[in-house]
C-alpha cells in the first residue's frame, strides 16, 4: 500500500514537530513500523485535492488532541464517518466531526477526566476506505472491568456498529 502523508500546515509546530492529534500520530506509527495502513492525510486544507489524490470511497475519522492518549482515550466520543462518496460530503463530515469536540458526552467525558474542554484541538484524518473481512477494536485495558488485559472485539465486515454499541 503506498503511502501518503500530509498534513494541514496547522498541524506542524514551527520547529517541525507535530502536533496533530493522537490517532494520527498512531497511524503514522503503524506505517513506520511497517504496518499496511491505507493512505490518509490530515486536516487538508485543499479538500477536492485530497479526494483527488486518495480516491473514493473515504472515510472521515476524528484525531483530537486529547484521543488515544495514556490519560484518557475518549472511545467513541468523537464523529466518524464512512464510504463518503464525493469531495462535498468529506467537507461536510469533516465538519461535523469537528463540531463532535461540542458534544454532551464529550464535555461530561471531559469533566469526569479533569480535561478542560476549551483545551482540545480537532484534527480530522481524510483516509482511503478499505472493505475488510473482518474488523474490531483492540483493548489494553477491559472496558468492562477496567482490568489491564488485552480485550479483542471483533465483527464481520466494517465495524462501525460494534464500535457505536449496536452489536
Amino acid at each position: 500500500m503506498p503511502t501518503l502523508f500530509e498534513s494541514s500546515p496547522d498541524c506542524v509546530l514551527q520547529d517541525g514537530v507535530s502536533r496533530e492529534g493522537g490517532k494520527a500520530a498512531h497511524l503514522r506509527e503503524l506505517q513506520a513500523a511497517g504496518f499496511r495502513v491505507p493512505e490518509f492525510v490530515v486536516s487538508p486544507s485543499d479538500v477536492r485535492g485530497a479526494v483527488e489524490k486518495l480516491g473514493l470511497p473515504l472515510a472521515v475519522r476524528s484525531s483530537a488532541s486529547v484521543e488515544d492518549n495514556e490519560e484518557a482515550s475518549f472511545a467513541g466520543q468523537f464523529e466518524s464517518f464512512l464510504n463518503l462518496a464525493s469531495a462535498d460530503e468529506v467537507a461536510e463530515a469533516m465538519e461535523r466531526c469537528r463540531a463532535s469536540v461540542r458534544r454532551p458526552s464529550v464535555l461530561q467525558y471531559c469533566e469526569k477526566n479533569g480535561i478542560d474542554p476549551e483545551t482540545i484541538r480537532m484534527d480530522v484524518i481524510v483516509q482511503r476506505m478499505v472493505v475488510p473481512e473482518l474488523a474490531g477494536v483492540v483493548f489494553t485495558v477491559n472496558p468492562m472491568t477496567g482490568a489491564e488485559e488485552v480485550t479483542i472485539e471483533a465483527c464481520r465486515g466494517l465495524a462501525d456498529q460494534l464500535l457505536s454499541g449496536h452489536q
